[in-house]
């Protein structure tokens, strides 16, 4: 990639750390990604070299944004701490004017991606102009085909959802609130354009493909894409999973289609 650089800016709850990172030329848009861990684990960190495999795929300067975990912070921290660096991200000059700027993200990353884009909307805000999606969580019913027959999945089960669900909202009556679960949301019209990919062998897979239904229903351009045989947490693994590079290689399309002029270099 081009320009990596740390900063830490004012979160609702104290500092909040955020990397961006500019790809070596031209900058098609701006991406603010969310990384994934049940909301329990993970950081910018660890994100590290999918976020730089995302810069390359998709020619985009991307803004990682760190947020506070559970079960220390639980709903809606997290969200809380996305919204603010959103807000940061399309103000603070990442974006010059005129350049678009999406949400991403996967997992949980997926799901304060989603529950971000809903709650801008709703709120008449400034909203992203497209949304990429990997494996997100979606709801807290956990009462899908494929928690039934993906139970025992490789790198997640449902007992594994079931946990973090417990750390991130411990008061089961936040669940449905469609912060923490955007498949509750009573209408997905005006939300903007989304790739959604999920994995054969997931828990989360038929969430994700409700919801890409919802949205489609709702009049919004959905790419949705379920890639066989894959586990959770394939859209990071593009070093050893040809469907992780597959995935990030419909990613950098996805983006194509949405921005097919290009835009500005990121500020150093």
């Amino acid at each position: 990639v081009g320009v990596v650089r740390d900063v830490t800016i004012a979160g609702p709850g104290g500092l909040l750390d955020v990397r961006v990172y500019a790809p070596a030329g031209a900058a098609a848009a701006v991406i603010l990604y969310c990384h994934g861990g049940g909301w329990v684990i993970g950081s910018i960190a660890d994100a590290d070299a999918h976020v730089r495999r995302m810069v390359v795929a998709t020619g985009c300067t991307i803004v990682a944004s760190g947020y506070r975990l559970a079960p220390e912070h639980p709903f809606p921290a997290a969200l809380d701490d996305v919204l603010a660096a959103w807000r940061w991200a399309t103000t603070a000059g990442v974006a010059p004017p005129g350049t678009p700027v999406g949400i991403a993200g996967d997992s949980a990353g997926g799901n304060l991606a989603a529950g971000a884009t809903i709650v801008l909307r709703d709120a008449g805000e400034a909203a992203p102009a497209f949304q990429i999606l990997g494996y997100p969580v979606l709801s807290a019913a956990m009462d899908t085909p494929s928690y039934r027959d993906q139970a025992a999945g490789p790198v997640l089960s449902a007992a594994d959802m079931r946990w973090f669900w417990d750390q991130y909202a411990p008061d089961v009556a936040t669940r449905a609130d469609p912060r923490a679960s955007p498949l509750a949301a009573p209408s997905l019209a005006g939300l903007p354009p989304a790739l959604m990919m999920t994995a054969g062998c997931d828990p989360l897979r038929d969430e994700g493909a409700a919801y890409a239904a919802r949205l489609a229903a709702a009049g919004v351009a959905v790419d949705y894409r379920c890639f066989p045989g894959m586990c959770h947490g394939f859209y990071k693994m593009a070093d050893v999973l040809t469907g992780g590079r597959d995935a990030l290689a419909a990613a950098g399309a996805f983006v194509r289609r949405q921005c097919p002029i290009g835009g500005t270099v990121m500020p150093s």
